[in-house]
């Protein structure tokens, strides 16, 4: 038997925080245009086989967490609820409308007390959902649409234009869950925005949860290259979840309920090679390069110029400091986290996966429902196909300086992500067919 509960709270900041994820926006927020909330799902398997098994799923309208915050509040979470660490899953949607909550070079400050009281606030509400547990049945089903996004870097190029969807069924067919997974950069709103949004996932999960009076979880894709078709205003942020919600709706009629609806979850940890640093005498020179550019755009009036030239002024002369102290990070490590659900399949990366990987993965079962999750369990940044190398862009060359980086991720470092994602999939899928056969 499986049993889920649900519960929601809303994680709106109620000062003048700076909002973070466009390297253009001056200065903190300035209102709140639609609250952010968090989303907790707690499932527990209670079959012959697994009698213990307990896993939460947290979804937060934020930009992101990294990993040793997720690490705490994992602890917290085990230490108030019992649910074990590793079987916790945190996921943001990384909407460019929330509150600083994690290091990008001059993209807003981070507030420590909003991080602190955002902790607190998800350990009560996973030990909310889970004094709310009901026996449940799992459905899921596809959809799609291609016409609302683009790939950012090829805007002639294929999308991944599937919607997943996972619905948690009551014992009297009630929808007591639902469960959305897109793939697209929640950016629709630009960097002149300084009101706090949830952007395209928040108004989707909006639109959904009015409709059908449950709550709603929503799951950001491999959207590491992957844009809204059409930017702008918050008209286009309400137009395009429409168009979404739209799309949803049309799926549910035709979800397919699994049996038996089992639970299992694992997860792995990669360490990821980084390119060595450019050498002392390059850096040397770029830490020239940029004080002379913030100073000449900044007398210019060229304000947008002059907030990049500061944030790699920064980059440059911190990363000449650890090479001469001999403290260059030479790895960084990367969470893929698995959880089968039924027939279904949330696989979770931390990091921005782009679209190409996410086909491969999510296609490994075809007859089956494959959610890739990016932004979860921490955000290292890009995650990019050898192909992408080649063509270079801000992905490749220069987006690893605001995550705090010495270099980018090495090249083949994508499709390792790829394959032990893969590998870890059918090694889950393998136990839960076992646990099924028993």
């Amino acid at each position: 038997m499986l049993l889920a509960g649900t519960a929601q709270v809303d994680i709106t900041p109620k000062s003048d925080l700076f909002l973070t994820g466009y390297i253009a926006r001056e200065g903190p927020m300035v209102g709140i245009h639609d609250p952010l909330y968090a989303t907790a799902l707690v499932l527990s398997s209670r079959s012959a086989a697994d009698e213990s098994r307990r896993t939460a799923l947290l979804s937060c309208d934020l930009l992101a967490l990294d990993e040793p915050t997720v690490a705490d509040l994992r602890q917290r979470i085990q230490a108030a609820t019992g649910i074990p660490a590793a079987d916790i899953m945190v996921a943001c949607t990384h909407t460019h409308s929330g509150p600083a909550t994690v290091f990008l070079q001059d993209c807003g400050e981070v507030s420590q007390d909003y991080l602190e009281q955002l902790k607190r606030k998800l350990v009560a509400l996973v030990g909310q959902a889970g004094t709310q547990m009901l026996p449940v049945t799992v459905a899921s089903g596809k959809g799609e649409w291609a016409e609302g996004v683009i790939d950012r870097r090829d805007p002639g190029a294929p999308v991944d234009p599937e919607i997943g969807v996972i619905c948690l069924h009551k014992e009297d067919g009630d929808l007591a869950a639902l469960l959305v997974n897109y793939a697209c950069h929640p950016v629709v709103l630009g960097g002149e925005n300084r009101l706090v949004s949830g952007d395209y996932p928040g108004a989707l999960k909006a639109i959904l949860q009015q409709r059908l009076g449950v709550p709603v979880i929503f799951l950001t894709g491999a959207a590491g290259n992957i844009n809204p078709a059409q930017c702008g205003d918050f008209r286009h942020v309400q137009s395009f979840a429409e168009v979404l919600a739209e799309q949803v709706m049309q799926v549910l009629p035709g979800v397919e309920i699994s049996s038996p609806a089992r639970l299992h979850v694992r997860s792995r940890t990669l360490s990821l090679p980084l390119d060595p640093p450019l050498p002392i005498g390059r850096l040397e020179e770029l830490v020239t390069l940029h004080r002379q550019g913030f100073e000449r755009s900044l007398s210019l009036g060229q304000t947008t110029q002059s907030r990049m030239e500061q944030a790699m002024l920064n980059w440059a002369k911190t990363t000449l400091e650890r090479v001469l102290q001999g403290q260059v990070l030479g790895r960084v490590p990367l969470e893929i986290q698995v959880i089968h659900l039924g027939g279904a399949c949330i696989c979770a990366i931390s990091g921005e996966v782009f679209s190409d990987l996410g086909k491969i993965i999510k296609n490994y079962h075809r007859d089956g429902l494959v959610c890739l999750s990016g932004f979860t369990n921490g955000d290292i940044g890009y995650i990019a196909p050898r192909p992408a190398y080649a063509q270079g862009g801000y992905e490749i060359l220069e987006a690893y300086r605001y995550y705090g980086f010495p270099g980018a991720l090495h090249v083949g470092a994508g499709e390792e992500v790829a394959v032990a994602a893969l590998k870890l999939i059918q090694e889950t899928y393998s136990e839960l067919k076992e646990s099924f056969d028993e």
